[in-house]
């Protein structure tokens, strides 16, 4: 269990690639489990697909499917 002040490593992955200019896309979200393809900048293209069980993660992402712009 993650206390609520307690600083997500799962949620800085995501900022630190999105800080990076990187792109990632939601692949899937459950209760259990958030998908999360990492893609290059340039092109988009996949590098990593990452999984995360911390509700965290799902509320920073709010709603949203992607970083991508356009």
């Amino acid at each position: 269990m993650h206390r609520a002040d307690e600083p997500s490593q799962d949620v800085e992955r995501v900022r630190r690639w999105e800080q990076s200019g990187a792109i990632w896309r939601l692949v899937a979200v459950s209760d259990d489990e958030t998908v999360i393809a990492f893609c290059t900048c340039d092109g988009g293209e996949e590098v990593e697909r990452w999984r995360s069980t911390d509700p965290r993660l799902v509320d920073y992402l709010a709603g949203r499917t992607s970083n991508e712009i356009g």
